[in-house]
């Protein structure tokens, strides 16, 4: 009699833990809403399925010092970046900005409220896949039609 007893205790505290999460779970798969996530709801998830936050494409914006010396052209750096986002299938827009400086070329890759960077060319490749990560992560969060 006392193991059957145990064995009603411990399933009813299973049930009483697992109850809200399955609820969570159930609601969002019915409504689809990012918000009914159990533990994973935060304000951008909310943002991005109400329609505020839409991700399109990636901006990389480059700052170009003037006083440098050229080893590369403002067009070489912007078919180079442009043909790693292209690997990736991730549209990018590239924007320069001239500074008069004489320090090395960097990079800033925003997406959406984030920002990655800055980067130097020789770690552009690293800012890319970050920022073709939180891109996916936009692409994944926004509500389907």
């Amino acid at each position: 009699m006392a193991k059957r007893n145990n064995t009603a205790i411990i399933i009813s505290l299973v049930l009483a833990v697992a109850a809200p999460a399955v609820f969570s779970l159930t609601m969002h798969y019915f409504t689809q809403n990012p918000t009914w996530l159990p533990l994973a709801r935060t304000e951008n998830d909310e943002e991005i399925y109400n329609g505020a936050i839409i991700v399109n494409r990636i901006y990389a914006e480059v700052t170009w010092p003037t006083r440098r010396k050229r080893n590369f052209t403002k067009k070489d750096l912007n078919r180079v970046i442009k043909k790693a986002f292209r690997v990736h299938n991730a549209p990018v827009i590239i924007l320069f900005r001239d500074v008069d400086k004489n320090e090395n070329v960097q990079i800033v890759y925003k997406i959406g409220a984030n920002e990655l960077g800055p980067v130097t060319v020789l770690r552009a490749a690293d800012g890319i896949k970050g920022a073709v990560a939180a891109y996916r992560m936009y692409q994944m969060l926004r509500p389907r039609a």
